[in-house]
């Protein structure tokens, strides 16, 4: 954004995140089933291997980009493993962890975060590049060294601070509403002043929404309901 501006480009910082709707991840009342959950590709950015030493650890491998360098999970041995989940039972599984987790190095956003955080879930987490930093503090997180003994005792840290999974949810919540905001009115707001467009940005920003995440779609898939065949 400072380099956009400085070259003479007009724009809002706007947290990718912020477009995941809080209404579909949330707070469940849930036996806790699982002392931490890993949602993750098995890809060497995501570095999954650092969970190896997490006792009770729910291991969701999600579909992995083509061009991904894949990584060796077989450390692993211990964590109960998942694939395909639907969204309803995603959530729920999210709900009946005591801990997230999240590992990478560099990445954007990192939808996952807002996924968790929105469950009310708190999060360990290593020192990052990208973002998804801006929406944890001490409040919900904790920030642990990228080594296998860190995170695992990262996670038993976690589980013996008293959170609260409601104002984890909300504090997610309010920020990506202030992102919205600041979307709505520098961006959208800016575009229909400048164009004479009498609809409001509100407007468009009610009408607008939907969730970014609910469900993932491949390519093949895609090109299945392209051709009306899906």
């Amino acid at each position: 954004m400072q380099a956009a501006t400085a070259a003479g480009f007009r724009g809002a910082w706007v947290h990718n995140n912020c477009w995941l709707t809080e209404g579909f991840f949330r707070p469940m009342s849930l036996p806790k089933a699982y002392r931490a959950i890993m949602i993750t590709q098995a890809v060497r950015y995501k570095r999954p291997w650092l969970a190896a030493k997490v006792d009770g650890l729910a291991y969701v491998e999600s579909p992995r980009y083509r061009r991904a360098r894949s990584a060796d999970t077989s450390s692993l041995i211990h964590a109960r493993r998942f694939t395909n989940l639907p969204p309803e039972t995603l959530c729920r599984l999210i709900n009946q962890a005591r801990v997230s987790l999240i590992r990478s190095e560099v990445e954007g956003g990192s939808y996952v975060t807002a996924e968790y955080l929105a469950s009310g879930i708190p999060v360990v987490s290593t020192p990052s590049l990208g973002g998804r930093d801006v929406y944890l503090d001490a409040s919900n997180s904790l920030i642990v060294e990228p080594t296998e003994d860190a995170v695992a005792a990262g996670v038993e840290r976690m589980i013996r601070t008293s959170t609260d999974s409601t104002l984890i949810s909300a504090r997610q919540a309010r920020l990506s509403d202030e992102f919205r905001h600041r979307f709505t009115r520098n961006v959208v707001g800016t575009i229909f002043r400048e164009t004479g467009t009498r609809t409001t940005p509100e407007h468009i920003r009610e009408t607008s929404l939907r969730h970014k995440m609910v469900e993932f779609v491949t390519e093949k898939q895609a090109a299945a309901m392209i051709r009306g065949e899906a």
